[in-house]
């Protein structure tokens, strides 16, 4: 089965491509904003580059949030876009889902910790392998609970909360299919939101 990733919620643009459990090729593009501009013709390089099109593409995954409220919308559209004229089975998997998945090893008390892009950070603590309800915490606040808990740290607002970060063994795009491999998609694919956008439409 041939799998096309897509990753553009946070501040990476990327793509990579797997069959089955090995990967064919990747690209990405360190990327704050403007996404859109990038998506469509890395997509079209990298299948280029695979000697593939996409109706070779079985599965098409997305990373649905939290993050970049327009990083998140753009990546939906455009998988949505494939899906639909292609006829490829979607695939969302939430940003929680791919960062605890993208690590070598798994604590049973692990806290991850996604870039918010303000002051605050998304954050869902794993204990004895629960899932407890995602929230927002301030780097005050994770500091607390970490002393309190004792959790490992994962996701890509750990180095901006301790100065320090380990890189996971998989990140963008390739920690979405260690997590769809696991059994932690949704069909469809819907983003993912722990509030309101930032900036909102202008009352008339």
């Amino acid at each position: 089965m041939l799998i096309l990733a897509i990753d553009t919620a946070a501040n990476l643009c990327s793509l990579s491509i797997w069959e089955d459990n090995k990967k064919r090729a990747g690209a990405e593009k360190e990327i704050n904003r403007g996404h859109a501009a990038v998506l469509a013709p890395l997509c079209h390089q990298l299948l280029s580059d695979c000697k593939l099109s996409l109706n070779d593409i079985d599965q098409i995954l997305v990373n649905t949030g939290p993050g970049s409220f327009t990083g998140i919308r753009v990546g939906l559209a455009f998988a949505k876009g494939l899906a639909s004229s292609t006829q490829i089975q979607l695939n969302g998997i939430s940003a929680f889902d791919a960062a605890y998945w993208g690590e070598a090893t798994q604590n049973t008390n692990t806290l991850i910790v996604l870039d918010a892009r303000r002051k605050d950070f998304y954050c869902q603590h794993i204990l004895n392998g629960e899932k407890q309800h995602p929230v927002s915490m301030t780097p005050e606040e994770i500091k607390a609970f970490s002393k309190r808990h004792n959790p490992t740290l994962i996701g890509n607002g750990v180095e901006a909360v301790q100065n320090q970060a380990s890189p996971p063994a998989l990140r963008g795009a390739d920690s979405l299919v260690s997590g769809y491999h696991r059994g932690t998609s949704q069909t469809g694919a819907s983003p993912y939101y722990l509030r309101e956008p930032d900036v909102m439409l202008k009352a008339c």
